[in-house]
């Protein structure tokens, strides 16, 4: 996870990849999607880091809600991080076993 701070916020450097599943996202709302929107990518390539970042730039709010110990650490340290460096909706995070 790469922060970039300037005077107004703090914002995360997506990959090109995770820029092209942000967009989808965007797109998908933007057309009236009735459907919740889905981002599928491979582990280990930033779904929470995608989510996060949706969070932060479009104002919504959601939980995250993980199923493995190693994804609650992750999301939490995450989401503190983005909280003490000025982020401004931080999430509650949740585990499901």
């Amino acid at each position: 996870m790469t922060l970039v701070e300037n005077p107004s916020s703090v914002s995360l450097v997506l990959r090109s990849y995770q820029v092209k599943a942000y967009d989808a996202v965007v797109a998908a709302t933007a057309r009236g999607t009735r459907r919740r929107p889905l981002i599928a990518l491979p582990a280990g390539t930033g779904k929470i880091i995608v989510f996060v970042e949706l969070i932060q730039r479009r104002g919504w709010r959601g939980p995250v809600l993980v199923h493995r110990d190693r994804l609650f650490t992750e999301a939490s340290a995450i989401i503190t991080t983005l909280a003490a460096n000025g982020w401004q909706r931080p999430s509650p995070v949740g585990s499901s076993q």
